[in-house]
């Protein structure tokens, strides 16, 4: 109807308009479609958007995180929740230093930590202008969280291996428990994203280990035992995409309730019955 009415441009007009387009939002920083940019920042997908309407003064800024969905059921009192989580990054971090607030809190929620590689070491390309652009935004969400963050040491690599043989080392010594690799991810993911903690060195992983309740004896036996850790995350990945259908962290599962980002853990509180 509106091209009957006003016409269309020609095919080669659109592609040109089409390229300049995406040139411009790359030459401004940005990647991907559905983003706004205001003020010089940009706010990828809708969950960045009430930042934007909250600035703008046009209301709660934080309404579309917390509101669940139509029917979205609770689960029983104790019901595990399952979190995907990689050393690397950034989002896992925000998310992990939030549950640690729960339990401070005394919210005892049952969780059963699975960690995975990160992307770049499954064979997933992240290209410069994505990954610029997810640790300006995750700096952005942990200001607003009030969760230190800036002085980051990449784990890529050894880094990465050596902190998921320490959680495989714990899981398999406590029969299967995930608890204390829990807290031990806590501490490194906070060394890591926020003191700068070099995990490939002894040294940056035994503070973070000491921290996180780990013996230098079981830092040690970790270590001498890299692929096991490797072939935790890989379980774990196998589970996340063949049973979640998902493909990045942090991912979550509490009941039939699946869900991704560190920014929908309001919807999981509410589905654990939290809020």
């Amino acid at each position: 109807m509106v091209e009957a009415v006003h016409g269309a441009a020609d095919a080669a007009t659109t592609r040109r308009s089409l390229a300049a387009n995406a040139a411009r939002q790359r030459r401004g920083g940005h990647y991907q479609p559905g983003t706004l940019r205001h003020l010089g920042e940009w706010f990828g997908g809708p969950l960045r958007t009430p930042i934007v309407t909250s600035r703008l003064g046009l209301g709660d800024g934080d309404c579309l995180r917390r509101r669940p969905e139509p029917g979205l059921a609770r689960v029983a009192t104790g019901t595990p929740m399952e979190l995907w989580f990689s050393f690397r990054s950034p989002y896992s971090y925000l998310a992990i230093a939030q549950l640690q607030r729960w339990r401070d809190a005394g919210e005892t929620v049952p969780i059963v930590f699975r960690p995975i590689l990160p992307m770049v070491m499954r064979g997933l390309a992240v290209p410069k202008i994505k990954r610029m652009y997810l640790v300006k935004d995750s700096a952005r969400e942990a200001r607003q969280l009030g969760i230190p963050f800036g002085r980051v040491a990449d784990p890529v690599g050894d880094g990465a291996r050596r902190c998921l043989a320490v959680c495989a080392h714990l899981i398999s010594v406590d029969a299967g428990d995930t608890s204390r690799a829990f807290d031990f991810a806590v501490a490194a993911a906070r060394g890591i994203w926020s003191e700068g903690r070099d995990v490939a060195t002894d040294a940056g992983l035994w503070t973070v280990g000491q921290r996180g309740g780990v013996t230098r004896a079981e830092l040690d036996a970790a270590l001498s035992n890299i692929p096991a850790g490797e072939a935790l995350a890989e379980a774990n990945r196998d589970a996340m995409t063949g049973e979640l259908g998902l493909w990045g962290v942090p991912s979550f599962r509490t009941g039939d309730f699946v869900t991704w980002g560190q920014d929908r853990l309001a919807l999981v509180r509410y589905v654990l019955g939290l809020d």
